[in-house]
């Protein structure tokens, strides 16, 4: 039988995909970067700039969960479209 509305399936999987390469890139910079890699430089001192690294770090972390979310709730839309079909 052929699948309805492929093209939100579609959509649901690039977003999903898009938001966990942005989770793992907010992760890596604010929790790596800026927590284990950067105090390690020789003169390094804690300013406001790497404060604001690490909400962007966050702030990107959050955004990418968001997208997850709306991925999944595209999903859940169709599953329920599915079922009143039947």
């Amino acid at each position: 039988m052929k699948e309805k509305f492929p093209v939100l399936k579609n959509l649901s999987n690039v977003l999903k995909l898009f938001a966990y390469i942005l989770l793992i890139i907010g992760i890596g910079y604010f929790i790596l970067y800026q927590g284990i890699y950067e105090p390690q430089l020789p003169h390094h001192r804690f300013s406001s700039s790497d404060m604001m690294q690490i909400q962007l770090g966050i702030g990107i972390s959050i955004i990418s969960l968001t997208i997850i979310g709306f991925a999944e709730l595209i999903k859940v839309i169709l599953e329920i479209e599915k079922n009143t079909r039947k």
